[in-house]
Order: structure tokens, then sequence, then C-alpha cells
């Protein structure tokens, strides 16, 4: 959820003046429903570690899966799948939405897709199978059977608190832009939390426009949230970076300041408020 995402943010509003699309991230979700054990256990950052490389849903992975890195994160409600190389600050793509999930089903409401715009919108559904003995391997079968060659294979990555206060989708409300005003963002601007790792995500669903999306891990200490920069869609250079923001938190919402001071962004002060969305 890159601060650095507020400068996206900005970025996005200056030059490519998205129009602010209806979300529907709860299409899946009945309000009655009960979050379920195995959703508890789904969420997290899962790294793909084997799969057939001409999948139609995950386009374009390679068969070498030690040149980059792919990774597939829950919240409760919310997902996000990103590829892309932090050895050579390489971002390849991303794309995300809402789910719902029972027994060995898994359905994918697409809200963004960066290398295919006719997936804004599309729900996929594929069968799944969650180890229930260590619960750190996810199993996909992308053509709703349980044919090896249709498999992805994920391994989680952390194994942190379930409860940190962090943890979840969060929906940015309002930023501080060049001018020093506070604004709501043109765009929808989400970042999801696991544990350890966050990835923030800008996109417009109504006109089927992905603006960018960076993220990494974080922890929090003493008031503050430290943010390394793994991957950054607008500007390789942000790569290796730690962004640091004073974070006022509690359970619904989040307010993150602070001042960046990157190659492309010196003394820029930076303010953005965020509410839960699970």
């Amino acid at each position: 959820m890159n601060r650095l995402l507020t400068i996206m943010v900005v970025w996005v509003v200056t030059f490519t003046a998205c129009t602010k699309g209806e979300r529907k991230s709860d299409f899946l979700t009945s309000e009655n429903k009960q979050i379920s054990e195995e959703v508890s256990n789904l969420s997290g950052t899962w790294r793909l570690v084997s799969g057939n490389p001409f999948i139609r849903f995950i386009e374009n992975v390679p068969e070498d899966f030690s040149s980059h890195t792919s990774l597939l994160i829950f919240s409760k409600k919310h997902w996000t799948f990103v590829r892309f190389n932090p050895r050579d600050r390489q971002f390849y793509s991303a794309k995300g939405g809402s789910y719902s999930f029972e027994k060995e089903s898994i359905s994918f409401y697409t809200e963004y897709d960066s290398e295919n715009e006719n997936n804004f919108g599309a729900i996929h559904a594929f069968k799944v199978l969650l180890d229930q003995d260590k619960r750190n391997k996810l199993c996909i079968w992308m053509n709703g059977g349980g044919d090896a060659n249709q498999q992805c294979t994920f391994q989680k990555m952390e194994a942190g608190s379930q409860d940190h206060p962090m943890m979840g989708a969060w929906l940015n409300v309002s930023m501080l832009n060049r001018n020093g005003k506070m604004i709501e963002p043109l765009s929808t601007v989400i970042e999801i939390f696991t544990d350890n790792y966050y990835v923030i995500s800008i996109y417009d669903v109504e006109n089927q426009h992905f603006a960018g999306a960076g993220g990494g891990t974080y922890f929090l200490s003493s008031g503050q949230l430290f943010c390394n920069v793994e991957f950054y869609s607008w500007d390789s250079t942000w790569v290796g970076e730690q962004l640091v923001f004073d974070c006022i938190l509690d359970k619904e919402y989040c307010q993150l300041s602070g001042v960046l001071n990157l190659e492309n962004f010196k003394n820029r002060k930076v303010e953005e408020h965020w509410e839960r969305l699970d």
C-alpha cells in the first residue's frame, strides 16, 4: 500500500484523468454469510511454485519459477495476483478483485487485470484444495477437474500472527495532493495487507483501466509503518527503498503521514486516509 501509492494516485489524477467507477467488491459475498475457517486459513501470501505456463487465467507465466516471483494474496474477501522480478526491478502483471470460497471451489471476481481488459468484471471458478494439516499448500485446478497438467501449486510464505492489526483490505478515501489539499482519489485505490506483505493497486472498473501497482514486505513499530518496496510499476528506482510513515490505526480506520525523499520525490509530504473493507 505504498504510500508511494499516494504518489501513484496523484500521477493517475494528473495524467490519466480516470473517472471513479463503482466497485463491486461484495458481488460474491452475502451480507449474512459467515467467514468460514477455510477462508481464515486461506488468508495470507501464497507463492506460485509450479503450474502450467499456458493457463488462461494466470497468463504468460514462464516455466522457470526461479526467474520471477508470482504471489497470490488473500484477505477475507479480496485477492490479488502479482508477478515481478525484484532482482531486475521488473514488474510484469497484476490482477485482483473479490472472491468466494466454499469447500473445494473458489470463484474470483476480477475488478482489474493489467494484461487483459476483457477480464474486468469477469468471474472465474476453479477447483481448489487447501492442505488441511499444515495449511501451507494450496492447489488450484484451472479446468475444474483433477488434471495435473492444469494444476497450479502455491506455497504459503508467512507464518505470522493471524490477528495482525493491519491484516485485511483497505480502501483509500482521501489523500494529500500536490497543492496541499485533501482530495478523494479519482480511481479506486486498494491495499491488501497480510501478516508481513502488502500490495497496493490503482484501477478504474468502469473504464476498464489499470493504473499501476506496488508492493513488498512491511512491519509496524512504535507507531510507524515501514514498507520495503519489492515492485513498483510506475518507477523501478523505488525497488529496494524503505518507506516510513507515521501510522494512526484503529480497527476500521488508518491514517498514514510522512515525507518521501526519493530520487523523483524530494521532500514530498504525504497524508492518506484509509477505511477497512474486510
